[in-house]
């Protein structure tokens, strides 16, 4: 099952053709493997001017079904709205802490390491997470959602995967790369000038190695 997309004069603004999927007619077609603004949506084959473009589409194994449907519109009202109640600057601490059990519901995926240091993927349902760690994927009876200490999060066909972690030495060091006000600055070397007496002068010695400031909103 795939969807269609064709692009037409007509949606070019040009207003004098319309664009019709129908033999011999002129048309540039892409064929998506699942609804066109899904996430995962991938182009099985481009045809512009009735010549394919791709002579060796990647065809990528079979994605839910729940992936036809028209995914729906996200609302940003209330981040837009905090967006100008902070001047653009919301606070980065999070929201809500949950210090006992969550309910994942409607997983698509959930990835997670294997002992071969990749990732392993399988289909979830249910997952359910207890300080952090995995406790129970699929149907997961046994954890009620009407408890108190369980929150429950509807993921809509989303995935789980490990947190990401980069690091190198401007990682929350540096807000705008820039403007210099928001850097911590270049460490002083003696080679290239007298270190500040703010830091000893002469005998001061500076080694930078590497450097990672939690809370910054380069970090976030």
């Amino acid at each position: 099952m795939a969807s269609v997309t064709s692009t037409s004069a007509d949606a070019l603004g040009l207003g004098h053709r319309i664009g019709y999927i129908r033999k011999s007619y002129d048309a540039d077609l892409v064929l998506w493997d699942v609804h066109p603004l899904s996430l995962s949506a991938t182009p099985k084959q481009v045809i512009v001017d009735g010549i394919v473009q791709l002579a060796k589409p990647h065809n990528a194994k079979s994605k839910p079904i729940e992936l036809q449907k028209v995914p729906p519109t996200p609302k940003f009202d209330d981040e837009a709205r905090k967006a100008v109640e902070y001047e653009g600057l919301p606070p980065l601490e999070p929201r809500k802490r949950v210090s006992g059990t969550v309910i994942f519901a409607n997983v698509s995926t959930l990835w997670q390491p294997a002992a071969s240091g990749s990732f392993s993927e399988e289909s979830a349902g249910n997952v359910v997470v207890t300080a952090g760690k995995v406790v129970c994927t699929g149907v997961c009876a046994e954890f009620t959602r009407t408890d108190a200490n369980v929150a429950t999060v509807n993921l809509e066909g989303g995935s789980l995967a490990p947190a990401l972690i980069s690091y190198g030495s401007q990682v929350g060091l540096v807000d705008i790369p820039s403007e210099a006000t928001t850097q911590d600055g270049l460490a002083p070397d003696a080679l290239l000038g007298r270190p500040s007496s703010l830091i000893g002068g002469d005998g001061a010695l500076v080694r930078a190695v590497d450097g990672l400031q939690f809370g910054g909103r380069d970090a976030l």
